[in-house]
């Protein structure tokens, strides 16, 4: 990972097969999550274990995409007993609330960082959502263009893994081409 630089957000790249797509990460980079709010994005080999999306704005999805509703929460609370795991809102902690108006939740992949085991405070709600304009960093998750996470959502198997940092990793075998996916430092 290059150092982080004032005038240089950090970004990073979703390799899959010969395509490349640029991406955002937690404004602290790619490392080793260490807690809650550090807004690092976690490095290591993940599944995506869920895609969710809003049904008013997004038409074209997998066919394993649900749809949110307005009291759709994940839970980034440790003293919680759900923390980093999907709330009904409003809940008596904190939580993350996913119909946002901003439309960064409009599309997500639920990334499976700090799930089993859970440990309270580690980090939760690491998703694959869209990117803010100018891809500005996110408070740890990774963040793709609308058009770049149409494609990838599609393109990614059944059970899909990503490698986030510099490890490749295999997806689903009973996908043809392509067959490693990335998320790199750029």
């Amino acid at each position: 990972m290059l150092p982080n630089l004032p005038d240089r957000p950090p970004r990073g790249t979703i390799r899959i097969g010969a395509q490349s797509f640029p991406c955002s990460v937690g404004k602290n980079g790619v490392g080793v999550k260490r807690r809650e709010g550090d807004s690092i994005t976690p490095v290591g080999r993940f599944r995506i274990v869920a895609w969710l999306r809003r049904p008013d704005r997004w038409t074209v999805f997998r066919a394993d995409c649900r749809p949110l509703s307005r009291t759709n929460g994940w839970c980034d609370d440790p003293r919680s007993w759900r923390y980093n795991r999907p709330v009904r809102l409003p809940f008596a902690f904190s939580a993350e609330t996913l119909w946002r108006e901003d439309g960064l939740y409009d599309l997500v992949g639920i990334v499976d960082f700090n799930a089993r085991p859970r440990i309270l405070g580690r980090g939760s709600a690491i998703f694959l959502h869209l990117a803010q304009d100018g891809y500005r960093p996110t408070a740890g998750c990774v963040a793709l263009a609308a058009d770049d996470l149409r494609k990838i959502q599609f393109r990614l198997g059944a059970k899909p893994q990503i490698a986030i940092g510099d490890v490749f990793v295999r997806r689903s075998p009973k996908m043809a081409e392509p067959t490693r996916t990335l998320v790199a430092p750029i």
